[in-house]
């Protein structure tokens, strides 16, 4: 059996049912489009989607690598998780080394930087609506209603370069050794480079403003604590876990997390923020500028934070981030556990991506850019440091063609 469509993305953009709901309609529209252009070959079916989370490290299933080298195509679901994902790189390799055709979706707001790495693959061109190439596909999934025709025609123009695809080469095979193909975004060795110690970003840091601490519950229904979840997130991107207190030292822990390059998350209840110290931490907080820290609150189930007298509140104690949030600051959008988790794992992996490319930055100054060889990768995930994550961003330009 072999597929048309191989769906490389990231199971981080699938984990809310309104997310997951948007992904599986564009799929859906998308067969059904296909189907009125391609006559499948009797051993063809439309397209293989792996719904599992692979651990780091682990090897291929075989379902997977069966896919991976046989699919014609790959749709590959652009967002700020797909780029750090060792999975989506390591697929995403696969098919540009068998030279077979990679399109692009974009699936959330498109970021300011593509992937140095994958800049020689076309991701948009002027075909496309405007509402697409700005908002992203699952925006125009999510608001038929509204924008029904650019959503269709994103459907249409994928259809008709997936069928001239189709029509114009047979399948790719390719002899491929996939337990050693590396993730498409980890850092290229420059020829005659040395080894050099790996980059130390290694555990990530939790702050609870709430009253329960630790042991608060954002959402009774779902049994689980801030605190276990925060643990949970770590051991999932492989870091170690470290909460700082809400205490007078708070600032001053905030700074020493930022010269460390630790990812720092702060949990906020919003009922705990209108008592004291709760509300003068985050007054002091809200003048603080950290690249390495982010911010959610958690509105109870079923809330609308703009008509709460909280909400004004919090405002008065930080205008500036709420004015003007900062990446990775949420502050009304979130009101389930599924919302939590979701956001709070594309914050640290967010923050944590940010933090690696400031570090290999060639004017960043420092010492350690990149590992350059097979015995500091594994000195590197010796200390829980993910570095086969580390991408190199270029600016981007939209580009011209199919």
């Amino acid at each position: 059996m072999s597929y048309v469509l191989f769906v490389s993305y990231s199971r981080v953009n699938t984990k809310t049912d309104i997310s997951a709901k948007a992904f599986r309609q564009f799929l859906t529209d998308l067969e059904d489009e296909l189907s009125n252009r391609i006559n499948l070959a009797p051993d063809e079916e439309w397209s293989f989607i792996d719904a599992r989370d692979i651990e780091l490290g682990a090897p291929w299933p075989d379902d997977l690598a069966r896919a991976v080298i046989s699919s014609r195509v790959c749709l590959a679901f652009y967002s700020k998780q797909y780029f750090v994902s060792d999975w989506c790189g390591k697929e995403f390799e696969v098919f540009r080394r068998r030279g077979a055709r990679i399109f692009p979706v974009l699936w959330g707001p498109p970021a300011l930087e593509v992937l140095q790495s994958v800049k020689d693959v076309e991701y948009v061109n002027d075909n496309f609506p405007k509402e697409y190439r700005d908002k992203g596909l699952r925006q125009l999934v999510l608001q038929q209603e509204r924008s029904a025709g650019d959503y269709r025609e994103c459907v249409r123009l994928f259809g008709e370069s997936i069928e001239a695809e189709y029509n114009r080469n047979a399948v790719r095979k390719v002899a491929l050794d996939l337990a050693t193909v590396k993730s498409a975004w980890e850092p290229k060795t420059p020829a005659g480079a040395t080894a050099q110690p790996p980059i130390a970003i290694s555990k990530a840091c939790f702050v609870f403003f709430a009253r329960g601490g630790w042991h608060w519950k954002p959402y009774p229904a779902a049994e689980e604590t801030v605190g276990a979840l925060s643990q949970l997130l770590s051991g999932k991107l492989g870091l170690q876990y470290e909460e700082i207190p809400v205490d007078a030292q708070l600032a001053t822990n905030l700074r020493g997390r930022t010269a460390a390059k630790a990812p720092t998350l702060i949990f906020a209840e919003p009922s705990s923020l209108l008592d004291d110290p709760f509300a003068g931490r985050m007054r002091e907080y809200d003048y603080l500028n950290m690249l390495n820290t982010g911010a959610l609150l958690a509105w109870p189930e079923g809330s609308e934070s703009g008509n709460k007298p909280e909400w004004n509140y919090i405002q008065q104690l930080c205008p500036q981030k709420t004015s003007f949030p900062p990446p990775f600051h949420e502050w009304t959008g979130i009101s389930s556990q599924s919302e939590l988790k979701e956001k709070a794992l594309a914050a640290l992996e967010g923050i944590r991506l940010r933090l690696l490319q400031q570090m290999l930055s060639p004017d960043s100054g420092a010492t350690v850019r990149q590992a350059v060889s097979a015995d500091a990768s594994k000195a590197a995930a010796g200390q829980g440091i993910r570095l086969e994550a580390a991408p190199q961003l270029a600016a981007a330009t939209p580009k011209s063609g199919n």
